[in-house]
């Protein structure tokens, strides 16, 4: 089993984590600070998702193509429509569906500027329901995750360090 390390324990530190332990790696995440989530848990974590079934049941009609003009529309010539298009794609199963199977509930849909329908998804409980549910998922697949262990160097290959040393076969700065 390779070990990796993941610095930063937000919903992106997190939930590389998960997907790195459940591919058969052994996982630890260092957090800097005292309490695990970083800014994840202080945001609002609503999240731009495409035809899923919270707004099939309010009414609202959404595509891809339809997501994807606006995104268009308001990233302009610098918004990278390739990667949009994949996401927008996936967001139904790869970020509501997922967020469901951990335990995260969707709580609301609100229309921002830009959009030309609801598709913003409110998480119940916003970003720190979102780290709870990764954090219980990530612990049960056998991640460890320590608070208070600030990161200060990265040293690839041999060399000391003054502190503790963990090495590992990957880092994902998150």
């Amino acid at each position: 089993m390779r070990k990796l390390v993941v610095i930063g324990s937000g919903v992106a530190g997190l939930a590389a984590a998960i997907e790195a332990a459940t591919a058969g790696a052994d996982v630890l995440v260092l957090e800097g600070a005292a309490d695990i989530g970083g800014a994840s848990v202080m945001s609002g974590a609503a999240c731009c998702l495409v035809d899923t079934p919270l707004q099939r049941s309010l009414g609202v009609a959404d595509s891809v193509e339809l997501a994807l003009a606006d995104w268009a529309r308001v990233g302009g010539p610098t918004a990278d429509l390739d990667w949009a298009r994949r996401y927008l794609a996936d967001s139904a199963r790869d970020v509501y569906a997922w967020c469901e199977e951990l335990g995260v509930s969707w709580a609301a849909l609100d229309q921002p500027e830009g959009n030309s329908v609801a598709r913003w998804h409110v998480p119940a409980g916003w970003g720190r329901a979102i780290v709870e549910a990764l954090e219980k998922r990530a612990r049960s697949l056998g991640v460890a995750i320590r608070p208070s262990a600030p990161v200060r160097a990265l040293e690839p290959g041999a060399g000391g360090l003054d502190g503790e040393r963990i090495e590992a076969a990957a880092v994902v700065v998150a």
